[in-house]
This record gives structure tokens, sequence and C-alpha cells, in this order.
């Protein structure tokens, strides 16, 4: 069964290599591990790079995240790191978010796996990712806020959503849980005494600066 944790219809995933650092944007598909791996057979990779990923489907991206956790890499985020490609992103070793989009879209977000098109809630699908982020989150896991956002989504839609620290103000840096995407703000609930670093998400608080590959940079309209 095909099992995926966001709906989109966004381009699938690709990647691109600049010298040791791979780039990962978009969807991820079914085999898109195949891909992942193919880029890594071209030569050494110190740092994956994940760009504005919305996620997709949930055993690929668990294969992936496992075959990354074997490789002690650092995992970078810019801008939306959400769903399945929070698990790549948790994968690494070493992780930190990344400049190349504002700090106000630069979030990792965890939530529940559903089904594709339906979006059908699939909390018995939930364990695999709860025993994944306990083990890479550590001594800070937060069985709280981990229950919230896998097992207490209103529809596929709903998020805990884990912000960028160093460049955002501290009202900013504050974790969410909206349970849908149609929460509006003031109706999330808000952890402030939590942020990526004190949950474990990422190991180091500064943002790393990075050049983007001129076909992921914003667009400027």
């Amino acid at each position: 069964m095909v099992v995926w944790v966001c709906l989109s219809s966004a381009q699938a995933i690709t990647l691109q290599r600049v010298g040791s650092d791979v780039f990962v944007t978009g969807v991820i598909e079914r085999h898109d591990d195949r891909i992942l791996r193919a880029a890594f057979d071209l030569g050494e990779v110190k740092r994956l790079i994940l760009v504005n990923s919305p996620g997709g489907d949930l055993p690929t991206g668990m294969a992936m995240a496992r075959w990354i956790q074997g490789r002690a890499l650092t995992t970078l985020v810019v801008g939306q790191c959400l769903s399945a490609c929070s698990l790549l992103f948790m994968a690494g070793q070493n992780r930190q978010y990344a400049t190349g989009e504002s700090p106000q879209l630069t979030v990792v977000g965890i939530h529940g796996p559903s089904m594709p098109y339906t979006g059908a809630l699939l909390p018995e699908r939930a364990m695999e990712m709860w025993d994944f982020y306990q083990v890479r989150m550590g001594d800070k896991f937060d069985p709280q806020l981990i229950r919230l956002a896998l097992f207490e989504m209103q529809d596929a839609t709903g998020f805990v959503l884990i912000r960028e620290i160093e460049r955002n103000r501290p009202k900013d840096r504050i974790t969410l849980h909206c349970p849908t995407a149609r929460t509006p703000r003031s109706h999330c609930e808000e952890f402030a005494q939590k942020d990526a670093f004190s949950l474990g998400v990422v190991t180091a608080i500064a943002t790393v600066p990075l050049e983007l590959p001129s076909g992921l940079q914003p667009k400027i309209e």
C-alpha cells in the first residue's frame, strides 16, 4: 500500500550535486531512494540540503532516512521541510537550518501519515515515525508534542511547526501545533519554552550561510 504524509501536486523530487553537497527539493515519491543513492554514488557527500519539500511517500521517506542515518551526514533545511522531509532531516548526524529563504518561511513540520488524494488519517502507521523521532531526538524527545503531531491531527493538513531560531525574533521561534492548515495562527497551540534546539530537532542553534544553486533560489515576483 502506498502511504503519503502530505497531499500535494507539486513537482516530484529533484536532486542537484554541487561538490560534496546534494540539494533535494520537491515531493518524495516511490523509488526516490534509488535516485538519492545514485547521487551519492557520484562521489563523497558531506551535506544533504533539503529545500522546500512538502514530504511525500512514507515508506520511501523512511527508507531514505534509515539509509542517510548510516552515513554520518550533516543535514540542512532551507525553507519548508514538512512531513516525510522531516524524516530525512532528522536522519542527519548534525542538523541545522540554513539561509536561502526568509527565516519566517524556514521550518520543520511534523505530522502523522495519511492516504494520498483522500487525506484519510492513518494513525496506525504512525508508530514507526514515533520510534524514529524518539531515537533521533534522544533525551530531548518530547512525547506530548510528538503525540500531538502524529496522533491528534484533525485532518491531513495539521502540523507541529518547529521554526528557525537564530534569524527569528523570540516570538517567531515558538513551536506551534496547528491541527489544520485552516487554523488561524491565533488559535494554534503555542509551546513557548520549546524550540528546535531544546526539542532535539537541530543539533546547533546557528543558521548556516548557504548559497543555493540558481535553479533553487527563490523567485522574485
